[in-house]
């Protein structure tokens, strides 16, 4: 259809580009699937010269061989040379994928900002922290609920027996909890577990080093005060 046409050919378009930005200008906003960070990432791509990468992590739409590690806790210390490289690449535009560029302003070439959005890559947080050092991440929440009804409106389901078999993930919590709740494989209570495990990861890294948290809620309830923080965090002042 039309929409699907526009959006090839603007992400075509969006592929001539340089990308200047460092490290410490790239910001990784993570979170779980519909938990808003569509609306975030609205907000901090309003930024002049930032430029937007869209879900690398989709298992179709991005980069193949991250979309085999979406939903996956690798061990900060774990040594990962082609995801390291991966992610490295996409970053400087050595990898550019018109789907993952798509959102980017068409017409803009020189871009100093990076901001990458991930809704795969929750688990990954631990990992991504720790071999990325000077990038900026904001860990997006929202109450699960809304969340896991968005998701199953959206025949999105997330089998929670996928993290059971993930062993790693016992480093960070104790797996065994959740084996009163059976492991369903697909429904309200798997979503639920899904949620509850990827989120404890993240928002226990992200406490512990600093990173920023953003409730959902907050951002809607107490917009001007959330949006303070996001600047003070990133050191910028958001378009009015």
């Amino acid at each position: 259809n039309f929409k699907t046409v526009s959006t090839k050919i603007r992400g075509l378009i969006n592929l001539v580009f340089t990308d200047q930005a460092s490290h410490q200008a790239t910001t990784f906003l993570i979170s779980s699937g519909r938990s808003g960070s569509t609306w975030l990432m609205d907000i901090l791509g309003s930024l002049p010269g930032t430029r937007v990468l869209f879900e690398p992590f989709h298992p179709s739409r991005g980069i193949a061989e991250l979309g085999r590690l979406r939903y996956t806790y690798l061990s900060p210390t774990q040594r990962n040379e082609v995801l390291q490289s991966l992610i490295e690449n996409l970053m400087t535009g050595k990898i550019r994928v018109p789907w993952i560029e798509q959102l980017n302003r068409p017409g803009s070439i020189i871009y100093n900002r990076r901001l990458i959005k991930a809704v795969r890559a929750t688990l990954l947080l631990p990992w991504l922290s720790t071999h990325f050092p000077d990038c900026r991440f904001i860990l997006l929440v929202r109450h699960p609920a809304a969340v896991i009804r968005s998701q199953l409106k959206g025949n999105w389901e997330l089998s929670s027996r996928r993290l059971r078999s993930q062993a790693l993930i016992s480093e960070t919590i104790d797996l065994k909890i959740f084996d009163q709740f059976g492991w369903p494989a697909s429904g309200f209570a798997s979503n639920l577990l899904f949620w509850a495990i990827e989120n404890h990861v993240a928002y226990k890294h992200a406490k512990q080093f600093g990173y920023l948290i953003v409730r959902y809620e907050d951002l809607c309830l107490n917009t001007a005060n959330e949006l303070s923080r996001l600047e003070n965090y990133l050191d910028v002042r958001l378009p009015p």
